[in-house]
């Protein structure tokens, strides 16, 4: 029998976390690949916006990541926050 590690919910919420953030990296590179085989000006733009918006997800998950210490779960949201 193979024993498997077992992560804490804030390892496994912070690994998850990474994960996304550097599948929206790698959506915003590719939009950005798109956008340079665009010819039409607004088009390409909004391919472009479409990029930065993956790129500020992924940012904002990592940013996250260094604000919740590993082992400590962030307090619950209230509905004014």
């Amino acid at each position: 029998m193979r024993s498997e590690p077992v992560l804490s919910e804030d390892e496994r919420v912070a690994w998850i976390r990474g994960d996304r953030a550097v599948r929206y990296r790698e959506r915003a590179d590719h939009l950005e690949q798109i956008a340079k085989a665009e010819s039409r000006p607004r088009e390409q733009a909004r391919v472009l916006e479409l990029a930065t918006q993956y790129r500020r997800l992924a940012d904002d998950i990592a940013d996250q990541q260094t604000r919740t210490p590993a082992g400590l779960s962030r307090a619950p949201r209230t509905r004014n926050e």
